[in-house]
């Protein structure tokens, strides 16, 4: 299911169409690897990228309690709070 929503959401003409069914996938991969902080990341990306900053903040922030020394979580979820605080 991850594959899925890699495909959709790495495509160069995606559509929101392209993105929500990469949210599902990544939903639904995400129920059978509860514990799996990457899955979690990719729903976030794709939060972000429909500009749902809030629920991909909580994405990433729960993939970092399952993975606190991942480096990307932290530098990628810092980002995001500098473009927030920078919109305000």
């Amino acid at each position: 299911m991850t594959l899925l929503g890699n495909c959709l959401v790495s495509k160069h003409d995606r559509t929101d169409k392209d993105e929500k069914l990469a949210l599902e996938s990544y939903i639904k991969a995400s129920k059978i690897e509860q514990d799996n902080p990457i899955i979690l990341s990719k729903i976030a990306n794709v939060f972000y990228d429909q500009g749902e900053m809030d629920l991909s903040i909580r994405f990433y922030q729960d993939a970092l309690k399952l993975d606190p020394s991942c480096l990307d979580l932290r530098i990628n979820l810092g980002k995001y709070f500098i473009i927030i605080f920078n919109n305000k």
